[in-house]
């Protein structure tokens, strides 16, 4: 469920969208400053940007179809002209929010990783064989260029004491140019999941 809010280029406005990263089992309702931005989210499922006023507001998610079950609530800081992605993970009783900061740039095509499951160590990200991208729990890389497809990316991470591929899903992969992500998502015990989706408007 998308809202208009204030549609045309407003100076003190921003975009944000959400992932659910929460459990499999779980959709979210979530508001920013009040507005709802997202409505029944499923696990896996990213929503569409939002334009919203900038600056400091709550966030509020709410587990979908409970009266109104309270998830989690925090500030959260967003810059006017900026594009956000809100991040949500943890079990199906508690819960943390993360904002990532992402590119509206269509110069060139790039990619980073962005590690957000709780049940890994470290993750490494390899570019076209050779650039490699490493991140920790709760981190964003930085962007590296992407020349070719989703063949050329190879995401390993550090699972129950071992190293092991993850297969990416080519979920809104294309030859456009401009900024993707990469998330690696998953909570114990499941194994980890990786998804890549563009970024821009």
């Amino acid at each position: 469920m998308q809202h208009d809010y204030k549609q045309n280029h407003d100076i003190n406005a921003c975009g944000v969208r959400i992932i659910n990263f929460v459990d499999k089992s779980i959709k979210l309702d979530i508001f920013l400053g009040g507005v709802m931005i997202a409505n029944s989210l499923a696990y896996a499922r990213c929503s569409e940007y939002v334009k919203i006023e900038a600056g400091v507001m709550n966030a509020v998610v709410l587990i979908s179809n409970t009266s109104l079950r309270l998830y989690n609530v925090q500030l959260v800081n967003t810059k006017s002209g900026g594009l956000y992605t809100m991040i949500i993970t943890g079990s199906t009783w508690n819960g943390a929010i993360w904002m990532v900061e992402d590119s509206d740039s269509n110069r060139s095509r790039r990619i980073r990783l962005i590690q957000a499951s709780e049940s890994i160590r470290s993750a490494t990200l390899t570019v076209v064989g050779k650039v490699m991208l490493k991140a920790s729990f709760r981190q964003a890389t930085q962007y590296t260029d992407w020349p070719n497809q989703n063949g050329n990316i190879i995401l390993r991470a550090e699972y129950a004491q071992e190293t092991m591929r993850v297969r990416i899903q080519e979920k809104k992969v294309n030859e456009n140019i401009g900024a993707y992500s990469v998330y690696l998502f998953g909570a114990r015990p499941s194994p980890p999941e990786a998804i890549v989706i563009r970024e821009g408007w």
